[in-house]
């Protein structure tokens, strides 16, 4: 089964400030509505996933000087491997 799931909002869901390049945030899923929705927290604004939270993860936000790695479709590259 496929989950479509937002990308980082930039924006803390408790303090509303928006998140820096290089600021550590986190991430967490929630069911709202019958449906997965992320929420992003600054590091300052965390205090651990909040109730009733599918799943949570860390990250940071990417720079400008950050190498962007590239993504691969899981069964495409299997497929090229095979070949």
């Amino acid at each position: 089964m496929d989950y479509l799931i937002q990308p980082n909002s930039r924006r803390c869901a408790v303090t509303g400030k928006e998140l820096q390049p290089g600021d550590r945030y986190y991430s967490v899923l929630l069911e709202e509505e019958r449906r997965l929705v992320r929420k992003d927290y600054s590091n300052e604004a965390w205090q651990g996933p909040p109730a009733g939270a599918f799943s949570f993860w860390t990250g940071h936000v990417s720079t400008a000087t950050d190498k962007i790695k590239p993504r691969f479709d899981d069964d495409l590259l299997e497929d090229c491997f095979r070949r």
